[in-house]
């Protein structure tokens, strides 16, 4: 039987497995029940000197200080995340850590464990345990145990030299014996929900020692597990591509990674859905694709916007940004952009920013800083305007502005690629600028002045071309506050729903069972799998339950992918899908309400008329107290935006009775709107009639909601108790770190705040407020709907993004007159391409910091391309960056300086990035140090003296001789040698070297030639 509404937004139901009995291993006979636990995740290197501190927030001297093999295992737990395909589930859940430490504890020695959970903010145990040799396999062991605990979604386990038999990791490492291996473990259950692929299930631990003749210590495998198969949607377009980085260059970098990566993967849905699950980070951006061509078309698109940032004067309220002259991140040479800025209100200094971090002499690229406004959006063409980014004359536009999300209306254009014409700085500057009273809209669609916006009408966009992408934004900042899901009172349409229902079987079977509660309620069948809502019916007994059906399918289908609200609203019959949603009503219930609703509205029929007034409530009353038993004040979208309806007649008096007192009023007709309209109902006679709903609803029952309800029926009421303000838990915190969704079940929504301030508009309290009963509903149908004052107290108590849940697009332009929501009001659907449209309010609800659950885009069948680590080398104490060169397995590098603790360190940099033979020139020959042991068949040590001329070219020309050519030279030493760095880069000169570069306690910097040419 499928689970209802109320019971997935408590969290998914998970079965848990009959318990089998522990299996006896070497060190263990214990009978305790366990679950069957698969290893999902796998990262497997040597031990190296190199390590990114900077990713894990890290201290260089911290850094310094820590055993490599910490380091490596820090390093090695994200990669294994990314390749389990958990790692976008990782941030704010309770995961847990275990690392095996081979050797005691030293006090004040630092727990990696503790390292890692800070590093990906993991609320679950993290443990170090000692046991000698066998330390890893007792954390190991102990993971298994901790999975016993649903509270727990998975553990990342390992540490050094820990066995897998039969080997599943398939990674090739040095022939070492001081490796390092990390597992990420799941319960087997959990993993087929997630689309996890399972390397093998665990059949024991073996613990302890091995006896006499044994094998050493290991973990055992049974089967080697099961690989999703791949997603039945195939490459259906568009697909969403997540992208997330520590800093724009980095961000700019990995865009052009993927871009050459896509194509090795079979389709774009298997490319999509490895990359998404990786471990986000600060800086994100996110494209929508149709292939795997049309993907690395937009992610180098994405690219050049990123750089062009760098070349652009960027203007907001707060911000001005300059740079001297074009930026290109992709080039060894890069620019400063300097931020001249004067921060607002809690806003923090932007200071330089080098765009190369790699170069001598510069600082590396703070977490917090960027070569854009400090937490500036880039948003690309008009998306945010029309949800577009083409021309009018169908070529795209590569066009975009980056935005101030704490506010202030001044935009920038940046450097456009594209030759196609674009809307001035000015024209955009315009179009975000705050509008006065006079360019305000409501619920009808109706603006001051002319009929501006018609409701259910296609959107001005421009239709893409086939088969062509965009490029959605790229974001730094985590907007703060909650989300609002508003639930619209129109919109509908004919097709609706069938793109979302053809793309996801969990919107299709929501829709199904709401559809089934409103025909046990007595309503008609609205929604069929072959005719989706296209039954040709009209008339609002079938208009409201069909929108009721779509509403509770699309809270669903945002749900799944991890999208949760911090409170709800509607307009008019959308309340009624609110209150399924938030729980403050039974889906069966939520039926009867809306079915009923429906037939009584109905049966009014559709013989008045309405009107839309510039006025505030007071003056609007005002106006039509002289007819107020034919005309009643419909809707209150704002302060100075109202609706009436009554008779036709009456409605045409009122218009020119606000003409005559110089107040914009403007009749909404048949000519103003089209199918898919809100329904403005003859307000006099529904409250005529309203007691006959109340009478028809009396068994309904009120519950407490599991979030807050901002009331459009009762004027700046709060049900379900006083929510979070934006400084407490919740707010963006709640909404970014959220728990993983196979964690323990927890009531979602706003937990009372005991510091919250009473409400200012009068709302009674949760002890003494009914709830939406059925006084409620007549009241609700009745009206007004108070939207304005909704807006107000959502915005007052920390709210910051409002999705507008519906068929197409009918209040964001209401609710973007909010100051609060300017920037942040999305729509789940529109009649243009609803599966777009959906897919670019995730998207940037991922650019606004939203925690999303990436699994829904499908099951993981591939892994993900490889991480790129900006690691630092430990060198006398201090972190040194190796530098970004190409690093080739197929041809010779030559180290000269010796053995040393600088040569160390570049052969050490020469063989973690790939090379497999590397020829040491050292005026003494003598065995290999600590650094590189077990390396032997990758190193060749030649005695030579680099400052000898002849000896040089002689060692060279032997190197030549064994056939693989010299790729790349270094010269290592405590302080340069002037006369060895001239003889290596004049005697390398004909080779196909790709680069020739010294290293030293200087750090590492670009040989040049004795004429005063720029090295290699």
């Amino acid at each position: 039987m499928a689970e209802s509404p109320e019971v997935l937004r408590r969290g998914r139901r998970r079965t848990r497995e009959g318990l089998p009995v522990r299996e006896s291993t070497t060190a263990s006979t214990d009978r305790t029940p366990i679950l069957r636990v698969s290893i999902v995740g796998v990262a497997y290197r040597a031990t190296g000197t190199a390590f990114d501190h900077e990713w894990f927030g890290i201290t260089e001297r911290e850094a310094a200080a820590m055993d490599p093999h910490q380091r490596v295992n820090l390093e090695l737990a994200v990669e294994a995340l990314d390749d389990s395909g958990l790692g976008c589930l990782a941030r704010g859940s309770r995961a847990a850590v275990v690392f095996g430490a081979a050797t005691v504890f030293a006090a004040g020695a630092a727990n990696s464990a503790h390292q890692l959970s800070r590093a990906l903010d993991l609320h679950g145990p993290s443990l170090m345990v000692g046991s000698d040799r066998a330390s890893p396999l007792v954390a190991v062991d102990t993971a298994v145990r901790l999975l016993a605990d649903d509270a727990v979604p998975f553990v990342i386990a390992g540490g050094a030299n820990l066995t897998l038999l039969p080997d599943i990791s398939g990674i090739t490492a040095p022939p070492s014996s001081d490796v390092s291996t990390v597992l990420v473990l799941q319960r087997t259950l959990e993993a087929a929900r997630t689309g996890t692929r399972c390397y093998a299930e665990i059949a024991g631990t073996g613990l302890g020692f091995p006896g006499s003749g044994e094998t050493d210590a290991h973990i055992a495998l049974r089967n080697h597990g099961t690989h999703p198969s791949p997603d039945a949607r195939g490459d259906e377009p568009p697909v969403l591509i997540p992208l997330s980085s520590t800093d724009p260059i980095a961000l700019h970098d990995l865009a052009q990674h993927w871009a050459d990566t896509a194509a090795t993967y079979l389709t774009l849905r298997e490319f999509a859905t490895a990359v998404a699950r990786l471990v986000p980070d600060r800086y994100r951006a996110a494209i929508l694709a149709h292939d795997t061509v049309d993907a690395a078309t937009q992610l180098r698109t994405l690219a050049q916007h990123i750089a062009a940032a760098g070349s652009t004067t960027v203007y907001s309220a707060n911000y001005r940004a300059t740079t001297p002259a074009p930026v290109d991140p992709g080039t060894a040479e890069v620019g400063q952009i300097r931020l001249d800025a004067t921060p607002g209100p809690g806003e923090a200094r932007a200071s330089d920013i080098t765009a190369n971090p790699d170069t001598a002499g510069t600082e590396p690229l703070p977490h917090n800083d960027s070569g854009i406004p400090a937490g500036a959006v880039w948003r690309p063409g008009a998306a945010l305007a029309t949800g577009g980014g083409s021309t009018g004359t169908g070529e795209h536009t590569e066009s975009g502005v980056w935005t101030n999300p704490h506010g202030g209306g001044a935009v920038a254009v940046p450097h456009s690629g594209s030759s196609a014409s674009t809307e001035s700085g000015a024209t955009r500057a315009a179009a975000y600028a705050p509008r006065g009273p006079a360019a305000q809209g409501n619920s009808c669609g109706v603006g001051a002045g002319v009929v501006r916006r018609i409701v259910g009408s296609v959107v001005s966009a421009v239709a893409r071309p086939a088969g062509s992408g965009e490029v959605v934004g790229v974001s730094g900042v985590r907007r703060e506050g909650g989300v609002l899901l508003l639930f619209s009172g129109g919109g509908g349409h004919a097709r609706m729903g069938r793109g979302l229902a053809a793309r996801y079987p969990v919107f299709a079977g929501a829709l199904t069972e709401a559809a089934d509660a409103v025909a046990e309620a007595g309503g008609p069948r609205v929604w069929t799998p072959r005719t989706g809502f296209g039954h040709g019916e009209v008339g609002e007994d079938f208009a409201q339950p069909a929108l009721f059906v779509l509403q509770v399918a699309l809270a669903e289908l945002l749900d799944s992918w991890g999208v949760r609200a911090d409170a709800v609203a509607g307009h008019g019959v959308g309340e009624v899908a609110a209150a399924a949603v938030s729980g403050a009503v039974s889906l069966g219930d939520a039926a009867r309400i809306v079915v009923a609703r429906g037939r009584l509205l109905s049966k009014i029929g559709d013989h008045g008329a309405a009107a839309v007034l510039e006025a505030t409530p007071a003056e609007a009353l005002r106006l039509l107290e002289p007819m107020r038993a034919t005309v009643g004040v419909a809707a209150i979208d704002g302060p100075r935006s109202v609706i009436v309806s009554g008779e036709p007649r009456y409605i045409d008096a009122l218009v020119r009775r606000a003409h005559r007192r110089a107040i914009f009023a403007q009749r909404i007709n048949a000519e103003s709107a089209v199918a898919g309209t809100i329904a403005v109902p003859h307000i006099p006679q529904v409250r005529a009639v309203a007691p006959q709903l109340i009478t028809e609803l009396a068994g309904i029952t009120a519950r407490r909601p599991e979030c807050a309800v901002y009331s459009t029926t009762r004027r700046g009421a709060v049900i379900g108790g006083p929510v979070r303000s934006a400084g407490d838990d919740g707010g963006a915190a709640a909404t970014a770190h959220r728990p993983h969704p196979s964690a323990a079940p927890q009531t979602r929504g706003t937990a009372p705040n005991p510091t919250a301030e009473p409400n200012r508009n009068g709302a009674r309290t949760p002890e003494a407020d009914p709830g939406m009963d059925a006084a409620y509903w007549g009241e609700n149908a009745a009206g007004p709907v108070e939207l304005g004052a909704a807006l107000e107290q959502a915005a007052a108590d920390g709210f910051s993004t409002v999705v507008e849940v519906g068929p197409h697009p009918v209040l964001a332009a209401i609710v973007r007159e909010q100051a609060a929501f300017r920037e942040s009001t999305y729509s789940m659907a529109s009649r243009v391409d609803e599966a777009a449209s959906f897919l670019r309010t995730i998207a940037r609800l991922h650019l606004d910091g939203r925690a999303v659950d990436w699994t829904a885009l499908g099951p993981q069948t591939s892994p993900p391309p490889q991480r790129r680590w900006r690691r630092t080398i430990s060198v006398n104490g201090a972190a040194v960056r190796p530098p970004e060169m190409p690093i080739r397995a197929e041809g010779t590098y030559v180290v000269a300086g010796g053995l040393g603790n600088s040569g160390a360190v570049a052969v050490r940099w020469l063989l973690d990035a790939g090379a497999r033979d590397v020829v040491v020139l050292t005026r003494m020959p003598r065995a290999l140090p600590p650094p590189l042991d077990g390396m032997d068949d990758w190193i060749v040590v030649v005695r030579c003296d680099a400052t000898d001329r002849t000896d040089l070219a002689t060692a060279l020309h032997d190197i030549r001789e064994c056939g693989s050519p010299i790729r790349g030279v270094v010269h290592a030493g405590r302080e340069p040698d002037r006369t060895a760095a001239a003889n290596l880069v004049e005697l390398t000169a004909s080779d196909p070297t790709d680069f020739t570069i010294g290293f030293s306690t200087s750090g590492w910097q670009p040989l040049s030639r004795v004429s005063g040419a720029t090295g290699r």
